[in-house]
């Protein structure tokens, strides 16, 4: 409505938990409104969280920061650090607290604020959280004003009801302008703690292509680039992971492929993954055009990014 003349660049979808089907219905719908899977993605509530608790002034996240939610599901607790090496990693810890305090608690009329005030100080004891996050449906009766009153000293509390709707939005932004958040990598149990390259030749230069990076929805990932080997019986993955700072590298003989003349014969390499730590590279003989026909054969191997890798051919 505001701006009809401009394209979508990023849409940006947040849901309780994504779950495969959920993500693969979403996707779908985008496709048929235009908006392919390269402008869309599909957040859970933690990845909105992140982006929303670093898209605030400095101040705020400069300690642990928290997040209570409590909805028909029960209290839910989840805190999120900031390790001030740069890049920044950004990372969460849920704890499931509805054993504790259930939503019932709030129909039956129980002493809630007590509950969640103790329940919230055992929570926080003895950790530097000094900004604290409460939303959902739970937090809009009368007696959550007083509650999160009292959880106010020493802290900043914020109450509402869009913290995921922002965060989606805010990662929209930073996800289409590279400069937006770049010193920033998220990470949870969705996404990649390793950077996946590949090293080139190009313009007289060596070049360590990424084909995925850390911090990136493992699912969302199928990245390919062409290559043509000079002189190269072998080609070479690396993938470094930003948590224990190591690099390993990854060798991929392309013996078995049909014998030709030096560079002429052109390779698809294809990244995807099967889950957060096994990298599928596929190999692809695409020939020389007209000088040589492609085999047509693949090549795939799977790469585990935590443990020794292994292999298959076909």
């Amino acid at each position: 409505e505001y701006f009809p003349n401009e394209t979508i660049l990023k849409l940006v979808i947040t849901v309780p938990k994504r779950e495969p089907a959920v993500v693969d219905m979403l996707k779908s719908v985008g496709v048929s409104l235009g908006i392919e899977n390269d402008r869309m993605v599909v957040f859970g509530r933690k990845q909105s969280y992140m982006y929303y608790a670093v898209s605030q002034s400095k101040e705020l996240w400069a300690n642990n920061v928290g997040l209570f939610e409590y909805d028909e599901d029960g209290l839910r607790y989840t805190n999120l650090t900031v390790d001030k090496r740069t890049p920044y990693i950004v990372g969460t810890d849920t704890q499931d607290l509805s054993h504790i305090m259930p939503y019932e608690a709030l129909e039956e009329n129980q002493d809630i604020e007590y509950m969640f005030l103790n329940t919230a100080n055992t929570i926080l004891h003895k950790k530097m959280v000094t900004t604290i996050y409460v939303t959902g449906k739970g937090f809009e009766k009368a007696w959550a004003t007083e509650a999160l009153r009292k959880l106010c000293n020493g802290r900043r509390v914020f109450r509402g009801q869009n913290l995921f709707t922002k965060g989606a939005c805010y990662a929209a932004r930073a996800l289409t302008e590279e400069e937006k958040l770049k010193e920033f990598i998220f990470l949870d149990d969705d996404m990649l703690t390793s950077d996946i390259s590949i090293t080139t030749y190009h313009d007289a230069k060596i070049h360590d292509v990424v084909l995925a990076r850390a911090g990136t929805l493992w699912s969302d990932i199928d990245a390919s680039i062409d290559i043509i080997p000079d002189n190269e019986d072998e080609i070479q993955i690396t993938d470094r992971n930003i948590l224990s700072r190591e690099t390993r590298a990854h060798i991929l003989s392309l013996s078995g492929f049909a014998a030709r003349e030096n560079k002429m014969t052109r390779f698809t390499v294809r990244i995807r993954f099967a889950d957060r730590n096994t990298c599928i590279v596929t190999l692809k003989d695409n020939g020389f055009g007209e000088f040589s026909p492609s085999t047509n054969r693949i090549w795939e191997r799977y790469i585990k990014l935590d443990a020794q890798d292994n292999a298959k051919q076909g």
